[in-house]
């Protein structure tokens, strides 16, 4: 179960005694969806900083390290990468003054792309169509 979740890294971490139960619990609620914990208290969010606090490893360089491109540049990534027509992703961008989307686009794109997946899946076509 933990390294189903993705948190086994955390057996290997710098700590000499691992509470076994409270990382099965942790892994148990682990949402990697979301990057979130869903406890009995609410949804817990763990940050880079709180990693950095807790594992006592060194966190260095930018959060987003990522340069500002331009619209043309843009529309040609959201068309290779998303399927989005240019024209379309340069429409998006007049709206919003730059290469941008809004988060409302970004999640009913990634519901629609589900949703097409779990549709081929049932009917035994490759998902990727």
């Amino acid at each position: 179960m933990v390294r189903a979740s993705g948190l086994e890294p955390l057996v290997r971490s710098n700590f000499n005694l691992l509470d076994y139960g409270v990382l099965w619990a942790f892994a148990e609620r682990w949402h990697p969806e979301t990057s979130t914990f869903h406890l009995p208290i609410g949804e817990m969010v763990i940050t880079l900083d709180d990693v950095q606090c807790l594992l006592h490893i060194s966190i260095q360089g930018k959060f987003l390290n990522h340069r500002k491109i331009s619209k043309p540049k843009g529309a040609q990534m959201l068309s290779s990468f998303l399927g989005i027509d240019e024209r379309d992703a340069m429409s998006m961008f007049a709206t919003l003054n730059g290469p941008y989307l809004r988060h409302t686009y970004v999640a009913k794109l990634v519901t629609d792309y589900l949703d097409a997946a779990e549709a081929a899946h049932a009917d035994n076509r490759p998902m990727h169509e």
